[in-house]
């Protein structure tokens, strides 16, 4: 990925930020890297305050930074796996559409708000630009708001945005965004994500990840007609997909963040069709359930026997999240016509172990296997709905690797 080479803002901070504050930021695209940076270089100003940001691809808060700021976050994705490595992340272990809830319910607090905005409007009005996320919530909440104003950043559809009357200062930057390029996925991968295409009709509204696996699926579904996209993210594969005629042009697309290069950036940005919201919209468990054909395609690190999904830990490491997983799966399980899918490969580490495993290896279990519906590998498909512990150990290991079925075979006694 490519970071903007981007100078610390010019502000002192130490006249808005207070000792023990908290300071919150929005996350990957629309990271306030002008001001992050400038958190890192002055926080020997004030005394020792806490950072919460969902995850970041920039590296401006460092382990050497740990006596002045307390990183907190939902996960290890990005730069924060690094955090993480070196001991000086506290993750915060939650859905999130639960994270609204807690800043609004005084459990999590906001005082210092950092955003990245376009130029005003004639009537002082600032678009939040590609990311909106927990912005709203935080706009509501936050003491002290201070805004990256930045004349490149696109300006997409949402029904949020921020007036100047509410920013306590503003820095002024002419920067690109970061870009998160697509990765190219193996053969075992395609297959995955040709039968996860097998399993969405015409029409389906889609939720995407992040990762070579969902962008296969997303360019998987390129014949497919009539189809909308609801999800946390918004991928590159997006505009291929609109090319291809797979989504329908009558229809409004909704996503809380784009997550891309300035390919789909600035496809948003002219060609429309995207409306922006906050994560208290997007993942509200009310809002996916009444979504008709809700396809909620996700992904894990392993999977049990039992359906429990691991997608936090690697070795004792914090590289992901629980991030909506289970938001999205449990509402496309309530929604008419919806599937629940975790798409994997069967292999891990070149072929050396098997993602599906008689216990997870991590210990910590990201989806609950009551929340689980669908499982597919480039095997096959696990129908998991309505099985016994014994049935969903045999579907899961007649969709396992060859090499690993007679191991797993014999520790289904274990489960039943």
């Amino acid at each position: 990925m490519r970071l903007p080479d981007t100078p610390p803002a010019d502000i002192d901070l130490s006249g808005f930020i207070r000792p023990g504050d908290t300071i919150c930021w929005g996350q990957i695209a629309g990271e306030p890297v002008a001001l992050t940076r400038a958190l890192a270089a002055q926080c020997e100003k004030f005394g020792p305050v806490t950072a919460f940001c969902g995850n970041t691809y920039d590296d401006a808060i460092r382990p050497e930074h740990r006596e002045h700021i307390r990183m907190v976050s939902i996960g290890g994705v990005g730069h924060l796996a690094s955090l993480a490595r070196a001991g000086a992340l506290d993750v915060l272990p939650v859905h999130l559409s639960a994270v609204p809830r807690l800043f609004r319910q005084g459990m999590l607090a906001v005082d210092v708000l950092f955003i990245q905005v376009t130029p005003a409007d004639g009537d002082g009005w600032h678009s939040l630009g590609i990311a909106i996320e927990w912005l709203p919530d935080w706009l509501d909440l936050a003491r002290t708001v201070i805004a990256e104003v930045n004349e490149q950043l696109p300006r997409i559809a949402s029904p949020h945005r921020v007036h100047r009357s509410q920013l306590a200062a503003t820095v002024a930057t002419s920067r690109p965004q970061i870009q998160l390029p697509r990765a190219v996925p193996d053969e075992a991968e395609l297959q995955v994500a040709r039968r996860v295409a097998d399993l969405v009709p015409d029409g389906a509204t889609m939720q995407f990840g992040i990762g070579r696996l969902p962008d296969a699926i997303s360019a998987a579904l390129a014949g497919r007609r009539g189809l909308r996209v609801h999800s946390g993210l918004l991928p590159d594969a997006y505009v291929d997909l609109v090319e291809a005629g797979a989504i329908d042009p009558a229809r409004v697309n909704t996503a809380a963040a784009l997550y891309g290069t300035d390919q789909l950036y600035r496809f948003v940005e002219e060609h429309g069709g995207v409306e922006l919201r906050g994560y208290s919209y997007t993942h509200d468990p009310e809002v996916l359930a009444a979504i008709p054909q809700l396809m909620a395609i996700n992904t894990g690190l392993e999977i049990d026997l039992t359906g429990q999904v691991a997608a936090e830990k690697v070795a004792g490491l914090h590289l992901g999240a629980i991030g909506g997983q289970g938001d999205f799966l449990r509402g496309a399980a309530r929604s008419p016509g919806g599937l629940p899918i975790i798409a994997l490969t069967s292999t891990a580490r070149r072929g050396t172990s098997s993602k599906i495993v008689d216990r997870l290896d991590s210990g910590v279990v990201t989806t609950p296997r009551s929340d689980v519906g669908l499982v597919v590998t480039e095997f096959g498909v696990a129908d998991l709905r309505g099985l016994t512990l014994r049935q969903r150990a045999e579907a899961l290991v007649g969709i396992a690797h060859p090499a690993f079925r007679d191991e797993l075979t014999a520790a289904i006694p274990h489960h039943a």
